[in-house]
C-alpha cells in the first residue's frame, strides 16, 4: 500500500531554500518586515537570509543601495552562515571593518555597512532556518531596545519562513499522494496513450479525478476516467478506492462496459464508497481489416470527443446513463467505429466548466481546441488541449486520456500522425 510521507519537521529547511531560490515570485511578507525594520529601527539596510545546513540565500534585502549587492548574493547567504548560524545566537558588532568575524567579507564591503546586528531563527526541530539582520554604514553601538525589537521581528520572519515551507510541503505530499492513485499507462503497441492530470489552482494538490487504462484478460485495452466530487484528500481517497473496485470488476469476469459500470454502482453504494461520482468505462477491440472499435458506458459523466484525421470532432453523447453510488442504477453500451489517426479524448468536467463561462460555450471551446490539434502527436495534444484549456487558472481539477489509433500501412507499418493540420483560431470564451 502506497502511503502519504509524513510532514518532518527537519525537512522545513529544505523547503526554506527552495522559496529562497524562488527570484519570480516577490516573498512579500520578508520584505515587508525588512521595510519595517528600516523605518523603527532608523537603520540603512535590513536583510533575511534562508536556508539548511552549508546552503543559505538571501531571501530580502531592503535598503539605500540594494541594487549593489547582486554579485555578492550567494556568498552574502553563505557568509552570513558561517557568522551566525555555528553559534546559533544573536550577533552584534559595532564595526565590521575590524571585527575578525567580518572584516573579509567582500558584500558588507561593498554596501559600506559597518556595523552589523543579526538575530537567528529557528525551525520546530530546533535547527536554525535563517536570520535577520540589520545593518548601519557607520559605527554603531545597539541599544538594548533596539536588540528586542529585532528579535521579535526574527521570530516573525521565522514564523512567515516555517508556514510558507509546512504549507510547501503539504502540497508535496498532495502531490505524491494524487500521483500515486493514478496509474502509468501501460505500453499496448497496438495504440498510443497520453493522459495529464491537473489540480484545481484554488485548492490542495489533491483531488476526485483519475484516469486509467489496463490491459484485461483478452487483450483489449481498458479506458476509464472518472470524478468523485470534491477537492480534498477525502475526494482522493473515495477515487482510489472507486478504481481499484472498477479494475477487480472489469478484470475479473471481464464483461461489458454497462455492466462494469452497473456493478461499480451496486458496490459502491452497498459499501458507502462515494456519495457522489461519474466515470466512463471502455474498451478498444481490433476490427479484422487493422481498424478499430469503442465499446463504451457512461455514468453521467462528460461525453467522449472523437476527432478523425480530417479534423472533424463530434461528441459521443449517446449512451448516457445516472451518476454512480444510487445502487440500482442500468446502463448501457454504445459502440462507435474509431478511423485510422483518430484520437479519442475522454476528459473530466473541469476542462469545460468555469464560472465565467456557459457549459455550451465550454464544449465548443474544447471540440475547436482538439479539431486544430489533431495533426499533433498524442502527447502534444494533450499539452495543447490542457494548456489552452485550463491555462494555469483552472477552478477544478482536469484530468484528460487521450488514445490515438494507428494507420496501417504497406507491410504492416503503423503511421500515427495526420497529416494535415487544421487552422485554429479564436475560440468563444477565450480568456
Amino acid at each position: 500500500m502506497t502511503t502519504a510521507p509524513e510532514a518532518r519537521p527537519a525537512e522545513l529547511g529544505s523547503l526554506a531554500a527552495d522559496l529562497a531560490q524562488e527570484q519570480s515570485v516577490p516573498d512579500q511578507p520578508l520584505d515587508h518586515l525588512g521595510r519595517l525594520a528600516l523605518r523603527v529601527l532608523k537603520v540603512p539596510y535590513a536583510m533575511v537570509a534562508v536556508g539548511q545546513g552549508d546552503r543559505w540565500f538571501l531571501s530580502t534585502a531592503a535598503g539605500q543601495a540594494q541594487p549593489v549587492l547582486g554579485p555578492f548574493e550567494e556568498q552574502a547567504g553563505e557568509q552570513l552562515r558561517r557568522q551566525l548560524g555555528e553559534c546559533g545566537s544573536m550577533t552584534v558588532i559595532r564595526d565590521v571593518a575590524v571585527d575578525p568575524r567580518t572584516r573579509d567579507n567582500l558584500w558588507l564591503r561593498a554596501l559600506g555597512v559597518r556595523a552589523l546586528a543579526a538575530f537567528p531563527f529557528e525551525g520546530p526541530d530546533g535547527r536554525v532556518l535563517g536570520a535577520f539582520c540589520i545593518a548601519d554604514t557607520k559605527r554603531r553601538s545597539w541599544g538594548n531596545e533596539e536588540l528586542e525589537l529585532l528579535g521579535a521581528v526574527a521570530e516573525t520572519a521565522a514564523s512567515k519562513v516555517t508556514l510558507r515551507s509546512a504549507v510547501r510541503l503539504a502540497d508535496r505530499t498532495s502531490e505524491l499522494l494524487q500521483h500515486s492513485l493514478l496509474t502509468d499507462l501501460p505500453d499496448v503497441g497496438h495504440v498510443q496513450l497520453a493522459a495529464r492530470y491537473l489540480p484545481a489552482q484554488e485548492t490542495a494538490q489533491v483531488g476526485g479525478d483519475w484516469y486509467d487504462a489496463f490491459v484485461l484478460p483478452d487483450g483489449l485495452t481498458a479506458l476509464v476516467v472518472g470524478d468523485v466530487a470534491g477537492h480534498d484528500l477525502s475526494a482522493a481517497t473515495k477515487m482510489g478506492q472507486l478504481r481499484n473496485l472498477l479494475r477487480g470488476i472489469a478484470y475479473h469476469a471481464n464483461p461489458p462496459p454497462h455492466e462494469v459500470l452497473s456493478g461499480l454502482d451496486r458496490v459502491a453504494y452497498s459499501l458507502g464508497v462515494a456519495e457522489l461520482a461519474t466515470a466512463i468505462y471502455g474498451r478498444l477491440e481490433a476490427r479484422g481489416d487493422g481498424s478499430w472499435r469503442l465499446r463504451w458506458a457512461n455514468a453521467g459523466h462528460p461525453p467522449p470527443l472523437l476527432c478523425t484525421a480530417d479534423g472533424q470532432a463530434r461528441y459521443l453523447d449517446t449512451p448516457s446513463g445516472v451518476l454512480l453510488a444510487f445502487g440500482d442504477a442500468e446502463h448501457t453500451d454504445g459502440v462507435v467505429d474509431l478511423p485510422p489517426l483518430s484520437t479519442l479524448l475522454l476528459y473530466t468536467d473541469g476542462l469545460v466548466e468555469s464560472r465565467d463561462l456557459d457549459i455550451d460555450r465550454g464544449f465548443d471551446r474544447l471540440r475547436r481546441t482538439a479539431m486544430a490539434a489533431a495533426h499533433l502527436q498524442v502527447d502534444q495534444f494533450c499539452d495543447h488541449v490542457v494548456g489552452r484549456l485550463a491555462d494555469g487558472a483552472n477552478e477544478d481539477d482536469v484530468t484528460v486520456l487521450a488514445v490515438r489509433t494507428p494507420q496501417v500501412g504497406a507491410r504492416d507499418q503503423l503511421s500515427w500522425t495526420p497529416d494535415v493540420p487544421v487552422a485554429g483560431g479564436p475560440l468563444p470564451g477565450d480568456r
